[in-house]
């Protein structure tokens, strides 16, 4: 009977919660040097990065060849940060925290020699929109 209660339960998981429930959705972005960041969306970073690119090219000629990805979760935000020094750069900094998301942001961009940075925009992960 013990082996039965087992079965039962198991079914029941796979009825209730289909695979689709566990697979995680990705916010792939792209930023332009429009000061802009185009997003996709995929099953995986990879996939959700791909489609931002694919994205990005449709409506942008200044698309970044580097791109950005985040697990969503309700409330997932992305933060534009763009630097006017030695020229314009920008990258989305995905973080709950404006603080943390700014702090990462300009420690990354400043390992790629930029300065003079200051936040653009932000973002909805989810539905990719300004907030």
């Amino acid at each position: 009977m013990h082996i039965f209660h087992r079965l039962i339960f198991c079914f029941a998981v796979l009825f209730v919660f289909p695979s689709s429930a566990f697979s995680q959705t990705w916010a792939g972005f792209v930023p332009t040097s429009e000061k802009v960041l185009v997003f996709g969306y995929g099953n995986s970073v990879s996939e959700a990065q791909e489609k931002a690119f694919a994205n990005c090219k449709t409506i942008s000629n200044t698309c970044s060849k580097s791109a950005g990805a985040s697990l969503l979760s309700n409330n997932s935000t992305v933060y534009l940060i763009c630097c006017t020094s030695p020229r314009l750069g920008c990258l989305g900094s995905p973080n709950q925290s404006m603080t943390v998301a700014m702090e990462r942001g300009k420690e990354a961009l400043a390992g790629m020699g930029f300065s003079s940075c200051a936040l653009a925009k932000t973002y909805s992960a989810r539905t990719g929109k300004p907030n």
